[in-house]
């Protein structure tokens, strides 16, 4: 059922089994009446783990690009909700390939006019020549592509300075990391058909 009282509502939701007739589980939340939605997502999440032992992905933030080609913006949102907000939108430029790291920390890149820009929370921590594909790796380091004459080679970045991470001559894009940080899946050219290497 739910109560509102004011601004505050409470829901409080049981999750039953009608073959068995029983009751599986019961929360209650309170909250603000705006957070209705959230608080049905917390329940679903913890009826999905009640039933399959693995919590529910309601909640979950999700990044991307909106908008015209040269005028992209990066936007958030959670899944379940009909709600996203504007998180970044640059003037002279697109921003594009947005992705999400430990503790919600956020990439992507951006046009300035005729130079491209990686950013990570909002700030720019390289500039220049093309920048493609940031990946955050599992100790929150952010790795990228860097095109430049001829190939297009993939670093991690610290602050400005930046760490080459593969170099094998062609294009090397899309980094993806293990768990552990101690390898790197990502796609390549490099043996004249584009495959992915580890």
């Amino acid at each position: 059922g739910v109560v509102c009282c004011g601004c505050r509502r409470t829901l409080e939701s049981a999750l039953c089994d009608g073959a068995l007739v029983g009751r599986i589980f019961g929360k209650r939340y309170s909250g603000a009446a705006k957070d209705g939605r959230k608080m049905s997502n917390q329940f679903t999440n913890a009826g999905l783990e009640a039933i399959t032992g693995t919590p529910g992905v309601f909640g979950s933030q999700i990044l991307f690009a909106s908008g015209s080609p040269s005028q992209k913006v990066i936007m958030m949102t959670e899944l379940g909700s009909d709600e996203a907000v504007k998180i970044a939108g640059h003037k002279r430029g697109p921003s594009t390939q947005p992705t999400m790291g430990p503790g919600g920390r956020t990439a992507w890149v951006h046009r300035n006019d005729k130079k491209w820009e990686l950013l990570v929370d909002g700030k720019v921590i390289s500039s220049g020549d093309l920048h493609l594909s940031p990946a955050f790796m599992p100790n929150g380091t952010v790795a990228a592509a860097m095109s430049g004459p001829q190939k297009t080679a993939i670093y991690s970045f610290s602050g400005r300075s930046k760490n080459m991470l593969v170099n094998a001559g062609g294009i090397n894009v899309s980094p993806t990391f293990s768990p552990d940080g101690a390898r790197m899946a990502y796609a390549s050219d490099q043996g004249g058909v584009t495959s992915i290497y580890i």
